[in-house]
């Protein structure tokens, strides 16, 4: 979706998500004009992406009000790279899997209820999802072979050069943790 990729689109998603807005407020917010962010509103609503909450009367004016339809925003297109050494299209498809696992998981609760707070409402699902997956012993063991694999791989040895094992090891795991924060970071 281009539309996630655009900062001004993600700042607009990021404030519907928080709350429930006009477009007069993420204009003052953001520093932009009304009409263009009327314009970015209109175009995320016909992707299904914000919706309109309620209408609230103002002196003699209808307001709209609009939210965001899901918390979470992870563009297709990110997740849809594959590497080109064959230990890492291991390691990758494995961790591809746990990804897989885990958005499943978030997306039983991809629709926001509106009696909740949404970001609470986000940080209980997403450690929800995290606990269960990764106290599932299928996935420990996938994290396990993932980790196995990344110590076999040639861009492992150049990152790990010259260190104990039990630095590599840490340092794999280091390595990991960036990774699933790279995938996690396209979370508002």
């Amino acid at each position: 979706m281009r539309l996630l990729q655009d900062p001004l689109n993600q700042r607009v998603l990021k404030l519907l998500v928080e709350s429930e807005l006009s477009v007069k407020r993420p204009s003052r917010l953001l520093g932009e004009s009304p009409l263009k962010i009327w314009r970015r509103v209109q175009r995320l609503k016909e992707e299904g992406l914000v919706e309109e909450s309620r209408s609230v009367h103002v002196r003699n004016l209808e307001v709209k009000l609009f939210r965001a339809t899901s918390a979470r925003y992870i563009p297709r297109e990110t997740l849809e790279y594959e590497p080109k050494e064959d230990t890492l299209k291991r390691a990758y498809a494995l961790f591809y899997e746990i990804q897989s696992k885990i958005l499943s998981l978030l997306h039983e609760y991809e629709v926001i209820p509106s009696n909740v707070n949404p970001i609470d409402f986000c940080v209980a699902t997403e450690l929800y999802a995290y606990a269960k997956l990764l106290t599932d012993e299928d996935a420990q063991k996938k994290l396990k072979n993932i980790l196995d694999l990344l110590e076999k791989c040639s861009y492992a040895s150049v990152i790990l050069r010259e260190r104990s094992y039990e630095q590599k090891s840490v340092g794999i795991q280091l390595y990991f943790k960036c990774v699933t924060r790279h995938f996690h970071s396209w979370h508002f």
